[in-house]
């Protein structure tokens, strides 16, 4: 069954997107730094996130994230979807089993 999805589209400033360390993996250097290397922003997706608590967490596309910030700054604003229908932290971790 299909549903229509429940999200956001929005500009968030990098400095404000942060990175559950409960169940999201290790960022690499390496990673981040081949994005910086070779960055097209015609090749930039929106980096997925949910609002918990007033701040905004990263679950798929954190390298992303983390590359426009070392090249851009933390004032650059990232384009983000924000889903709002997903409840726990456990819920975001699911998603990736």
């Amino acid at each position: 069954m299909n549903t229509i999805p429940t999200w956001t589209f929005m500009n968030i400033p990098a400095c404000d997107i942060e990175v559950n360390r409960i169940y999201q993996r290790d960022t690499h250097n390496a990673v981040i730094n081949n994005i910086v290397r070779d960055f097209d922003y015609h090749m930039v997706n929106p980096v997925k996130v949910v609002m918990r608590d007033g701040k905004y967490y990263a679950y798929d596309g954190q390298h992303t994230a983390l590359a426009l910030r070392a090249l851009f700054g933390n004032s650059f604003r990232v384009p983000c979807l924000i889903y709002d229908d997903i409840p726990t932290w456990c819920d975001e971790a699911a998603l990736f089993e």
